[in-house]
C-alpha cells in the first residue's frame, strides 16, 4: 500500500529522525511540477498575460475538453492512434513539447486555454505519482532494499495533492460555482468516475498516519488495498476524458499492469529478480496493446487491428507506442532494481575475514 507512516513527520527525515538525502530528493521532485505549473499560471494570468488569454472559458468544455473528433488540447482533429510528432499530449507531451504538456513555443506554456491545460497537467501528475507509489513496494522487494518502502507515503500523498489540484483548477475554471461543478459531476459519467477515485484517495490520505495504522489494525490493510480499484477508476477517468488519442492513458495503464504483474509474481512465490521482471515486462507489453485496441474499438471508429499493428512497428518519427514504452519501462525497472541490489550488496561488510576464514 502506497500510504504509510506519519503525516506530521518532516518528509526529509527517516523514521529515526535523521536527515535522508533520498527522501529529501524525492520530496523536492514531487514539488517541481507544482512549481512549474504555478509559474505557468502566473505567466498566463499575471500582468504580462496577453489580452483575453484564459477568458471566455466559463461554460466551455470541462475537464473532458472538446467532443470526439474536435481538435483540442491533446486531441487530434481525426481519430487516429498515431498522433503526429510534436503534438501536445494531455500532461504527457510528445516529442518537442515542454514538460508541462504545452508546446515550447508558447509564450505562456499553457496555450490559449490555461485553466483547461492546467487541469490536464495536474491530473496527469496525480496518476504519475500514484503509479510511482505503487512501484515502491515491488522495487524494494526486487532490489532487496526494504528502506525504499519509506517513500510510499510521500509519493501517495503527492498523488493526492495533484488530484486535489486537478479538482481545484476545475472549480476555478467553473468560476468557483460549486453548484455548477456538482451538476457537471452528476451529469457526466467520466467526471463522476474521477470524483469517486478522488474520494478514495482522500480516504487513503487521511488514514496514512501511524496513529491511524495502529487504531485501525487489519482494517487499515483492507482499506489501503483499495488503492488498486482507485487506480483503475483514475485510469478509466483518463481514458474517458481524452476520448480520441489515448496514447498517454494507455501507457499509464500498461505501467499499472506491469506493476500488478510484479506483485502477482511475488504472490505466486517466484523469486524476485531480473528474469522475473523481464518476463512480466514481456507479458505486459501485449496486454497494453490489447487495452489500447479494445478502447479504440469501443469508443472510436478506429480499426483495432491498426492499433495492434502500430504497437508492433518501430517508427523513429512517431516514437514508441504504449506497448513498446511499457516494455522499455519494464527493462529500465529491472536495470534499476539490479543496480540498487548490487550497490546494496557491495556496501555490506564481508561476513567472513578474508585472511583467517573466520566470521568478522
Amino acid at each position: 500500500m502506497p500510504f504509510a507512516s506519519s503525516l506530521i513527520a518532516l518528509p526529509w527525515r527517516d523514521r529515526a529522525g535523521r536527515f535522508s538525502p533520498l527522501k529529501a530528493a524525492v520530496f523536492a521532485a514531487t514539488l517541481i511540477p507544482a512549481v512549474l505549473l504555478a509559474i505557468a499560471l502566473l505567466r498566463a494570468f499575471g500582468p504580462a498575460a496577453a489580452p483575453g488569454l484564459g477568458q471566455g472559458v466559463i461554460g466551455g468544455p470541462g475537464i473532458g475538453g472538446p467532443g470526439i473528433g474536435d481538435p483540442g488540447i491533446g486531441c487530434p482533429a481525426l481519430p487516429s492512434p498515431l498522433p503526429p510528432a510534436g503534438g501536445a499530449g494531455i500532461g504527457g507531451p510528445a516529442l518537442g513539447n515542454s514538460a508541462l504538456g504545452g508546446p515550447l513555443e508558447s509564450p505562456f506554456g499553457l496555450g490559449a486555454r490555461p485553466y483547461t491545460e492546467a487541469i490536464h497537467v495536474a491530473g496527469d501528475w496525480a496518476i504519475r505519482f500514484l503509479l510511482a507509489a505503487l512501484a515502491v513496494t515491488p522495487l524494494a522487494r526486487f532490489a532487496r532494499r526494504p528502506k525504499l518502502v519509506g517513500l510510499r507515503r510521500m509519493l501517495g500523498l503527492a498523488a493526492l495533492f495533484y488530484a486535489l489540484a486537478h479538482l481545484g483548477l476545475y472549480v476555478a475554471d467553473q468560476s468557483f460555482s460549486l453548484s455548477r461543478v456538482a451538476g457537471e459531476i452528476a451529469s457526466r459519467v467520466y467526471l463522476a468516475v474521477g470524483f469517486v477515485a478522488l474520494l478514495g484517495l482522500c480516504a487513503l490520505g487521511v488514514t496514512s498516519t501511524d496513529a491511524a495504522i495502529r487504531r485501525m489494525g487489519r482494517a487499515w490493510r483492507r482499506l489501503h488495498a483499495l488503492v488498486h480499484p482507485i487506480t483503475a477508476l483514475a485510469l478509466l477517468h483518463y481514458f474517458m476524458q481524452v476520448k480520441v488519442d489515448v496514447t498517454t492513458p494507455a501507457l499509464h495503464a500498461g505501467l499499472y499492469l506491469f506493476l500488478v504483474g510484479l506483485r502477482l509474481a511475488v504472490r505466486l512465490r517466484f523469486s524476485p529478480g531480473i528474469l522475473v521482471t523481464l518476463v512480466v515486462a514481456v507479458l505486459a507489453a501485449p496486454a497494453t496493446a490489447a487495452v489500447e485496441a479494445v478502447w479504440y474499438a469501443a469508443a472510436t471508429a478506429v480499426d483495432p487491428a491498426r492499433v495492434l499493428e502500430a504497437n508492433l512497428m518501430l517508427d523513429p518519427v512517431l516514437g514508441l507506442r504504449p506497448a513498446q514504452a511499457t516494455f522499455a519501462c519494464g527493462v529500465a525497472f529491472a536495470g534499476l532494481a539490479a543496480a540498487l541490489s548490487w550497490r546494496g550488496t557491495a556496501g555490506r561488510p564481508a561476513s567472513r575475514d578474508a585472511g583467517s576464514g573466520r566470521r568478522a
